[in-house]
This record gives C-alpha cells, structure tokens and sequence, in this order.
C-alpha cells in the first residue's frame, strides 16, 4: 500500500515577535476563524520554524523551535539517524537520544521524522554545527528576525490504491 501528502498552506503575518525571550514564541494574526489547529506545524520560506501552541478567535501563538519547551523528533542525515531536537532558549537547538551518534557529520541536515504524528516526515529544520558525545547542536536553516509571513501546514496522508 502506498501513500500520499497531500499539503495545504495557509499563509499568516506576524504581529509579535518574542523569537529573543528566553520562551521563544511569535503571535500571527490567524486563529478559528481561519481554521487554525492545535500544534499545526509552522514554517517560514524554506523550513520549519515551529508548531501552533495556542489558537484563539483571531490570533495564534507559534512555539519555536529554540523554545526551552520544545521536542520534536527528528532525523539525521540520509542515513536516517533518530533524535530529539530539543530548544535552548537563545541558543541553538540541540539534539539528544540519538542512535549511532558517531556515524553523524558536521554538515549532515536535520528534517522532522514524522514520528509523534504533528510535523510531517522530512521537512527540513537545520544542519548539524557541532558534536559532543552525547548530543549535536543544530543551526536553523530559518532566521526569524527576517520573516513577515509564516505559513502554516495543513497536511494529511491519503493512502492510494
């Protein structure tokens, strides 16, 4: 059996941008009325930059990715290395609980795995910056400071016959 993804975006601005704090956030003026969900996955022009984490009428709160609060897991490499892309606050994500930590590359990419069911599987996150022995530090691919828009990710998997 295979399957499909099928992509719908919805393109909202940023009204407050928090991306400096400690708990990294941005506020986007979307929210039920545009049928914005709970931990819709988030992206700017390339790569994903973090999930819905509250939706009222109008607006909603992005979670970043370099938020203290945020896990997501993730894959390493087109080896398919797994781990947990943990935030930092200020600082670059990180990624622990990674299987064959040796094997990972300076430079090797970092997408969504798909697990957990909230981000789809190999959207591209960042890069791999440096190496310790029980986790990696990761560089975004996307720079918040320079987005106006974001878009959100409506997806699903349709199976084909």
């Amino acid at each position: 059996k295979r399957f499909k993804l099928i992509f719908i975006f919805i393109t909202s601005r940023i009204v407050g941008d928090f991306s400096n704090n400690f708990n990294g956030t941005l506020i986007i003026n979307a929210g039920k009325k545009e049928n914005i969900e709970l931990d819709m996955p988030v992206s700017g022009s390339s790569a994903i930059i973090g999930r819905i984490s509250h939706v009222s009428e109008n607006l909603s709160r992005v979670l970043l990715l370099s938020n203290v609060n945020s896990r997501i897991p993730v894959i390493i490499s087109d080896k398919g290395y797994n781990g947990i892309l943990i935030g930092q606050g200020r600082e670059n994500p990180i990624v622990k609980f990674i299987e064959d930590i040796e094997k990972i590359s300076i430079g090797d990419l970092v997408t969504t795995s798909g697990k957990g069911g909230i981000f789809p599987p190999f959207q591209l996150i960042g890069q791999v910056i440096g190496k310790k022995t029980n986790e990696i530090e990761i560089n975004l691919f996307e720079d918040i400071s320079s987005l106006s828009h974001v878009k959100l990710l409506n997806y699903k998997l349709e199976s084909e016959s």
